[in-house]
């Protein structure tokens, strides 16, 4: 037998004719060979992380596996044999380079990860893979694993896929995955946080729960919550990461669904780091400096090691640290095509993004755009801007020393305290040190209406930013009015070249195969929320005088983003069909965004597992000591009611929300139509594995069903047995 090592080689030729084989005679036609069924040993404890399959093709897919043996050497490969047939007894046998299997090493070096790249199998055709281990005179295997190859490109074929995203470990299960895994799929698209690298971040994981993420190399790691009870640790090492990847695929359910179907997988920030952009982390929001291109290949190459992915262009690819500038050292997104009827494009938003545009570090009371920058850029001045003086400069710096000798008392750092500063927040500070002052001791005002010619324009306590260091106004919870005034300049005084999300190569990679694609759906794998989904909160009376406003609850995705939105909608929304499957915000939405002529329809997925986005937020309002005395919490857990409110029209695109369910997605498709199914479930359910059977788990999940329409991009909703359209004008079903 030939042997080929870890991703050398990887092109196995499947199929043709078995040579030096003495089981049967071999066919007349040399294509294949019977064999018996052969009686194996039970062989999965040694490989703890069962099998995967990844990116079918017509010709084609990714088989993986990770095999462990406790008393093999540390630093020595293990050889393992892979069979693939059409037939789960493993007697219609398919060949291997010309044998009846194949052996492959399981290298130390890559964590005895194995991944082999095949060639030249059947088109739309279920094949069952495993891998067996020889030891001690047994012969022991794996799972046996499962995929479908996609049909062949002239294909009239329909076809049936999954999606999903979040799969948080901590305190949760995978009921999720063992409803889909009943269902009969083709492959299923992850569109990200497949890991989460932390170990219990109370902000969205359960801490101290029973079912865990724990890291062996503490001190590779990265401590953070301030130690104590309160600590815990983020994956910085390749032993860090490489542990993560073990203990998610140790779950049995998530195990089930990689057997059953092939996966086609792109990331989002948790395989690096949550909120990340580029090779930056955000934990410590801008109070000190989180680049850090070693984490960062060290994710890379666990994502590498373990992920059943083709990488594009190169079959061979080896992930190498440094064997080329970041982020050109790796490229991940790619496109697939399943017959006549979808062309699948996932793109990466991660890697090549630049950060976000409001700094975390940004001080409240500074001017984030200038009177001078905002006329260089917009033909007229916003009437939401507001006066502010130099503080150093205006009245001989007496109200920069006022507030320098109350600094402590007001929680305020000297070095902030200069430059242009907004004239109503240093009023609110002195309002504040005058009080409890006689009327005769106080600090006088700076009076607005008597002073002629003060400049205005944006400060960064407009966008909702009370303090520094925080994600509150500048990643969440933003106001959006002045938020989008300061995108505008910035876009146009960098000639577009702000708001990064895929890079100048793979933007232009990613209109050219769209554009030029004659499949009939186009569906565009896209990690996060591309739709708008603000608030506006204006036009409800009972919300406080300070709230009455629009909101933009993130601007972590494409919201933050407005700008290369828009263009990039103009760029693609004219392509025929076209679909963006998304994930990450843990809630299922589905609109159709448009800008004048062009639109696409999005449907946004549940979590697996992670927490929902209605306790995301109420959590995040809960954690802030001045939006918990605001009652935002309160608000929190209605902004479902609020994104699909018609007082205000904030999102008339956005016509089904469920924030607080997680699940999945299915698809079917052919060439005369696009059927899509919301499954969803409640979040409780996740804290458990269910142990019921198959009717009383199926029980639990609610369907919602769409529809789509070849050349219309009308949305259609199942409404009591009737198929109604969804009208953006008047927010209605009809």
């Amino acid at each position: 037998m030939k042997r080929r090592h870890f991703l050398q080689s990887t092109a196995v030729i499947a199929g043709g004719l078995i040579i030096g084989c003495d089981s049967n005679e071999a066919p007349s036609d040399g294509s294949a060979m019977t064999f018996e069924a052969e009686a194996l040993d039970d062989g999965s404890a040694y490989f703890p992380q069962s099998v995967a399959s990844g990116d079918p093709r017509p010709d084609g897919v990714i088989l993986w596996t990770r095999v462990a043996d406790p008393e093999s050497s540390e630093d020595g490969a293990i050889a393992i044999e892979l069979q693939v047939a059409k037939d789960a007894l493993f007697t219609d046998r398919v060949a291997l380079d010309g044998a009846p299997s194949l052996m492959v090493i399981a290298e130390a070096s890559f964590d005895r990860c194995v991944k082999v790249r095949l060639e030249s199998l059947e088109p739309g055709t279920a094949y069952h893979y495993r891998f067996i281990y020889e030891r001690m005179g047994s012969r022991l295997s794996s799972r046996v694993g499962r995929f479908k190859t996609a049909p062949d490109e002239d294909a009239d074929s329909a076809v049936r896929f999954a999606v999903v995203s979040c799969q948080d470990f901590i305190g949760k299960h995978y009921n999720v995955y063992r409803r889909l895994v009943q269902e009969d799929i083709d492959f299923f698209v992850h569109l990200g946080d497949y890991v989460y690298e932390t170990t219990g971040d109370a902000s969205f994981q359960a801490q101290g729960a029973e079912r865990n993420v724990s890291l062996s190399d503490e001190a590779g790691a990265i401590a953070l919550g301030g130690g104590g009870e309160d600590g815990y640790l983020a994956a910085r090492s390749l032993d860090n990461y490489r542990e993560l990847y073990k203990t998610f695929r140790g779950d049995p359910d998530l195990q089930a669904m990689h057997e059953a179907a092939a996966m086609v997988a792109i990331w989002d920030d948790h395989e690096f780091s949550d909120d990340a952009w580029g090779a930056n982390a955000t934990y410590f929001d801008g109070a000190q400096d989180e680049y850090d291109p070693e984490r960062r290949q060290n994710a890379d190459r666990a994502w590498f090691e373990y992920m059943p992915v083709d990488y594009p262009g190169d079959p061979d690819f080896v992930y190498e640290a440094g064997s080329a500038p970041f982020p050109d050292d790796m490229r991940i997104y790619r496109d697939l095509t399943f017959g006549r009827h979808l062309h699948l494009v996932m793109t990466d938003l991660r890697r090549y993004r630049s950060d976000h545009l409001i700094p975390e570090d940004a001080f409240p009371g500074a001017i984030a755009l200038t009177q001078a920058r905002i006329e260089g850029a917009l033909d007229e001045l916003p009437e939401i801007l507001i006066p502010y003086v130099d503080i150093e400069a205006h009245e001989a710096g007496l109200y920069r020393t006022l507030l320098a000798e109350h600094a402590e008392t007001l929680n305020l750092s000297l070095e902030v305290l200069t430059g242009d500063m907004s004239v109503s927040w240093i009023n609110d500070h002195v309002t504040a040190i005058n009080e409890g002052l006689e009327p005769e001791a106080q600090h006088p005002l700076i009076d607005v209406e008597a002073l002629d010619g003060l400049m205005v324009g944006i400060a960064y306590h407009q966008l909702f930013k009370s303090k520094r260091y925080s994600i509150i106004g500048s990643r969440y919870l933003v106001t959006a009015d002045p938020f989008d005034i300061l995108a505008k300049v910035r876009w146009i005084e960098s000639e577009g070249k702000s708001e990064v999300a895929l890079g100048d190569t793979q933007r232009a990679w990613f209109i050219d195969t769209l554009t030029r694609s004659d499949r009939t759906w186009k569906v565009w794998g896209n990690e996060y929320v591309f739709m708008p989904h603000g608030v506006d909160l204006e036009p409800f009376l009972l919300i406080p005088p300070a709230y009455k406003t629009r909101f933009h609850l993130s601007v972590e995705d494409w919201d933050g983003m407005p700008n290369r939105r828009q263009a990039l909608l103009k760029a693609i929304g004219t392509v025929d069909n076209l679909v963006a499957v998304t994930g990450d915000i843990h809630a299922f939405f589905v609109g159709v965004p448009s800008e004048g002529e062009a639109s696409l329809v999005e449907f946004v997925t549940g979590a697996v597992s992670s927490s929902t986005y209605k306790t995301l937020l109420v959590n995040q309002a809960e954690s802030d000591p001045d939006l918990v005395a605001a009652g935002v919490g309160v608000l929190a857990e209605q902004v479902g009611q609020f994104l699909t409110a018609k007082q205000g029209k904030a999102n008339r695109h956005l016509a089904h929300q469920a924030f607080d369910k997680q699940g999945f997605m299915t698809f079917e498709l052919d060439g005369e139509r696009f059927d899509a199914t919301l499954w969803s479930i409640a979040e409780e359910e996740s804290s458990r594995r269910f142990e019921g059977d198959d009717a009383a788990l199926d029980a639990l999940f609610e369907r919602t069903h769409f529809r789509l329409e070849p050349n219309d991009q009308t949305l259609y909703k199942e409404i009591e047995g009737a198929w109604r359209r969804w009208n953006t004008e008047t927010m209605e079903w009809e």
